[in-house]
């Protein structure tokens, strides 16, 4: 793992975004930023939030 890099969480200094936020996007990248950019066309079109729209990347087992 790299520098202050925790389990289920992307690296320090690395960002996920959606590839519209181009200017945003482009301030991030110029600043040091790595980008990793998503596709969200289809995302907005189920009238979730931003909160729906999001899951963890790695997550514990859940025991029932």
């Amino acid at each position: 793992m790299g520098q202050r890099e925790q389990p289920g969480r992307a690296r320090t200094r690395v960002v996920i975004a959606y590839d519209r936020n181009i200017h945003t996007n482009t301030a991030l990248r110029r600043a040091g930023i790595e980008v990793i950019e998503i596709v969200g066309a289809e995302l907005g079109r189920g009238r979730g939030g931003g909160h729906c729209m999001t899951c963890p990347l790695i997550r514990d087992a859940v025991d029932f």
